[in-house]
């Protein structure tokens, strides 16, 4: 990636802020009994970022460097309202205010990669594990900063709020990072909606993108509490074992960035949905507690590779004109399920972990089917598309 310095400059920076500011927030509404008011700011996060897509048009008439100028502060602002957990309107407007600038900071990074890819098509996989790579190194040092420095100050109202505070502070880097791309991130097309040429797909996409959320938001929000909880781990053990699992996660994107996961990301993914499927399955019929840090690092290898496999088929199987519609539908609908994750995923924390860990295999067994399903359509509607642009220009010669 050091070729792609500024773009790795900027991915850090940004997942390191991001980091520090959800792992803190987690524990202060907990400290404060305001899980639930958690799970209604992630929720209008999800909500207000699911509008996304309808800028997606937009962010391709925008540099890469106009676009982050006019959304980091947003999110910047959104992180600092982090600090107030009740009364709940104000985690709403946090969620919402951080919704908006993460989600299109997000839209804008992920075609700024799809660019680069488009330059560099020989080390795509190489470049989508790597940002998740990056962003398993930014998690890592926050989880383990921000735990230990919990433990040593004193888990503080002070404390916290400095913390929470810190957040933004950091975000403020990106503003010095030199040689952002000044040029518009896709060339204009004649496609004048928000939405792709082909309705049906794009509806089909936006309906699976609302289960992937869902399955998204169901457990990863609430790992550190549930270690805690469940676990029965003091707070500096939890940020010890939420740094290892960043660790796990990091070493997993090595493994998935393997030349053989773009030959058959289908194959891939559906496998691993249905060993997410059998494992959680089992923890939450057998309740076992008592060894609740094993699925928890299994979750962490599957998950990485659930996300790293998705995007690679994303970016192979939708139409190169019309990516940037694609993704910002996928990103949307992705929030959208993950606004009713989150509570639904604090629901069931608080009723049962049982029941948390059964719903979310169920989950993923549906994804799993369904997004296979799904790239089988898109492949063979490419290769429709692609056999007729070829038909055409065979007969104006």
């Amino acid at each position: 990636m050091y070729k792609f310095k500024t773009l790795t400059l900027f991915l850090f920076t940004f997942y390191f802020s991001m980091g520090v500011s959800k792992y803190i927030q987690i524990l202060w509404f907990e400290k404060n009994d305001s899980v639930f008011n958690f799970s209604l700011s992630y929720s209008a996060m999800a909500v207000a970022g699911s509008f996304s897509f309808l800028l997606g048009k937009k962010v391709n008439q925008l540099s890469i460097k106009k676009g982050i100028f006019i959304f980091i502060p947003l999110y910047m602002v959104g992180m600092l309202l982090r600090i107030f957990p009740q009364p709940f309107f104000i985690p709403i407007i946090s969620g919402a205010v951080s919704g908006i600038g993460a989600a299109t900071v997000l839209l804008i990074t992920r075609t700024w990669i799809a660019a680069l890819i488009a330059d560099h098509p020989e080390i795509s996989s190489k470049l989508i594990s790597s940002k998740a790579i990056i962003s398993q190194i930014a998690m890592i040092s926050t989880t383990f900063l921000g735990g230990q420095a919990l433990y040593f100050l004193g888990e503080s109202k002070a404390s916290y709020i400095s913390l929470l505070i810190m957040a933004p502070i950091l975000l403020f880097g990106v503003f010095f990072i030199r040689d952002y791309p000044d040029d518009h991130i896709i060339k204009k097309t004649r496609n004048k909606t928000v939405l792709p040429s082909n309705k049906k797909i794009a509806i089909l996409v936006y309906t699976l993108g609302i289960l992937i959320g869902m399955n998204l938001g169901l457990v990863q929000p609430y790992l550190p509490i549930i270690l805690k909880e469940v676990g029965q781990f003091n707070i500096s053990v939890v940020s010890t074992l939420m740094t290892i699992v960043s660790v796990v996660q990091m070493l997993s994107s090595l493994f998935f960035r393997n030349k053989k996961m773009n030959q058959r990301p289908n194959i891939f993914f559906l496998i691993i949905e249905l060993v997410i499927f059998i494992i959680f399955t089992f923890t939450g019929v057998m309740d076992l507690r008592h060894m609740i840090i094993i699925p928890v690092f299994l979750f962490a290898i599957l998950i990485t590779g659930f996300q790293i496999v998705r995007e690679i088929m994303e970016y192979t199987m939708f139409p190169a004109e019309e990516l940037t519609l694609y993704l910002g539908i996928v990103q949307s609908s992705v929030l959208v399920g993950d606004s009713v994750g989150g509570p639904v995923g604090g629901y069931l924390y608080n009723l049962s972990i049982s029941m948390l860990f059964i719903v979310f295999a169920i989950l993923n067994l549906i994804i799993g089917i369904g997004y296979t399903i799904i790239y089988s359509i898109h492949s063979k509607y490419n290769k429709r598309i692609a056999l007729s642009t070829e038909i055409d220009h065979t007969l104006t010669k």
